[in-house]
């Protein structure tokens, strides 16, 4: 539905800027958390068409409710669309409480009586509410966060590879951008307004793009053998044609471990029971003998193997009485 919805926006030259966040109901039912916002535009004289936030809120709803729309509640429940009241709060307000509650926190923090909640002797730390939702977005593969209308995250991250001595005749776009992503602690912060203004604003089309990936395929041995992957290796700037500047990549091989690691992780000795006795002093009482074993005479023995082969020979007890009935008139 998001997708079609989408497409039906742009193909009104309507493009949407923001976020979305994914959040369970109590039965575990996933629902949509959304910050949009919409490029004003005036090419249209009309009140109704100008109105760029009105259009997008109607063709949302209309595929909000396309497939069972009678169903109860459907009208007021699929799509609540509320506008930004600036004096109730701001737009990072809103969303930051949403990311908030759905990322894992400090091992340590506060009840609202003001209490430290810490782990327990055992060392089982508390299972927060942010935990339950991870285990629940990894159980059913639901992505949890996902930006709308801005630049990749991965060139973000690419660019965060890059040397700064390869930059020596980039252009200044590209130097713009590979300055907004950098961070030095105690010093500089990274800046994502920056690194989106680089590289051309928000809502700008992947053609566009300033810095882009730059992809390789090469083979690559897994535990199922050779298979061919793509993987990024660089970035590329829209001002130089066939220019890729490289980024520091480390390549790890899983190797067994040595003696002495084996030996520093070996099992250690199990615990034993402890004697919780109160008096640890008073002697252990004697175990009593065993009883003696009654040892029969030879012609004992023969007599009671041979009653004991006499019955199993019977298959079934039998009466020592005749089994045809008595006739009348021959006294039996």
């Amino acid at each position: 539905m998001t997708s079609l919805c989408r497409s039906a926006l742009a193909r009104r030259g309507i493009g949407l800027y923001g976020f979305r966040i994914a959040e369970p109901h109590h039965d575990g039912c996933p629902h949509w958390h959304l910050l949009l916002f919409v490029r004003p535009t005036a090419k249209y004289k009309t009140a109704h068409l100008q109105d760029v936030a009105g259009r997008a809120i109607r063709i949302m709803k209309r595929y909000a409710w396309r497939v069972d729309r009678g169903e109860p509640g459907a009208f007021a429940r699929r799509l609540d669309v509320k506008r930004i009241d600036w004096a109730k709060g701001s737009a990072a307000g809103y969303i930051a409480k949403y990311v908030a509650k759905n990322i894992d926190g400090v091992a340590e923090h506060k009840t609202k009586e003001g209490y430290v909640v810490t782990a327990d002797t055992e060392g089982d730390v508390e299972l927060t509410p942010s935990a339950r939702v991870e285990s629940w977005a990894a159980c059913w593969g639901i992505r949890q966060f996902q930006q709308w209308g801005g630049a990749p995250v991965t060139v973000w991250r690419e660019l965060r590879r890059i040397e700064e001595s390869m930059l020596n005749e980039a252009p200044a776009a590209m130097r713009r951008a590979w300055d907004a992503v950098q961070k030095i602690d105690g010093e500089k912060r990274a800046c994502w307004a920056e690194y989106l203004r680089a590289q051309g604003g928000a809502l700008v089309p992947r053609k566009e793009l300033v810095v882009t990936l730059a992809k390789d395929e090469k083979t690559v041995i897994g535990r199922y053998g050779e298979t061919l992957r793509t993987t990024p290796y660089g970035v590329r700037c829209s001002d130089l044609i066939g220019v890729v500047f490289k980024s520091v990549r480390h390549t790890w091989t899983p190797v067994q471990a040595t003696g002495a690691r084996a030996v520093a992780v070996g099992v250690a000795v199990p615990r034993t029971r402890v004697n919780n006795c109160t008096h640890p002093d008073r002697p252990a009482p004697a175990t009593p003998p065993a009883a003696p074993v009654p040892e029969l005479p030879d012609e004992a023995k023969t007599a009671l193997i041979a009653a004991w082969a006499a019955v199993n020979a019977c298959p079934w007890p039998r009466l020592i009485v005749p089994d045809t009935p008595p006739h009348e008139g021959d006294g039996t």
